[in-house]
């Protein structure tokens, strides 16, 4: 119970560490935030959530090879930069004609979800640090057994979930002081972040 205690620590801590670090998701979800309210950006965790777990099945299976084979490592930042890039700039040229929005319930569970998958599917960071990180570490557990993954990604998503969700609370709720011409300045700002994230990506 201890070492599984541990593990839920260790995954928590390593977690925060991984979500603390701005990203596309972090940029979606504010985005997401400020257009529905706090229930669609937390919602875009559980998209995140849906793509570790494949990545977790994959590395159980043996799937970690594939990520870490060199045309993982070398053409996905590539495919994810030009995705980000492409994402960003519609989203600024959008920002020139949005009117600030009111909270609604319409497909928050849709597109919420599909946003989450999207931006962590297609985030160049996301499988380095599978590489680097994530795989090793998961594999290295696994030896002790599956019940020590388990409590480990417990608490990886706990640390991931309660970062987003109070991201998404204090956006929502900041979101009544926005003026109209601020709330585009804010998009524009946002679609720009996500090009600067597709050509970090790129050039490194």
């Amino acid at each position: 119970m201890l070492n599984n205690l541990f593990l839920l620590l260790l995954g928590f801590a390593i977690g925060l560490s991984g979500a603390l670090i701005p990203g596309p998701l972090l940029v979606y979800t504010i985005s997401l935030a400020l257009k529905q309210g706090v229930k669609a950006g937390i919602m875009v965790i559980w998209g995140h959530f849906f793509v570790e777990i494949i990545v977790i099945f994959l590395i159980l299976s043996g799937g970690g090879l594939l990520l870490n084979s060199p045309l993982a490592v070398r053409y996905l930042p590539w495919i994810g930069g030009a995705a980000l890039i492409l994402m960003g700039l519609l989203v600024f040229k959008k920002s020139f004609h949005v009117s600030l929005p009111q909270e609604s319930k319409i497909s928050i569970k849709k597109y919420a979800l599909v946003g989450g998958v999207f931006f962590t599917a297609f985030n160049p960071g996301f499988p380095i640090w599978w590489v680097s990180i994530g795989t090793p570490v998961v594999l290295k557990i696994y030896l002790t057994g599956l019940i020590g993954v388990i409590f480990f990604m417990i608490g990886h998503w706990c640390a991931d979930f309660g970062w987003y969700a109070f991201i998404s609370y204090g956006i929502s709720r900041g979101k009544s002081y926005l003026s109209e011409s601020n709330y585009r300045i804010l998009s524009q700002i946002l679609g720009l972040v996500l090009v600067g994230f597709g050509v970090f990506f790129l050039i490194n």
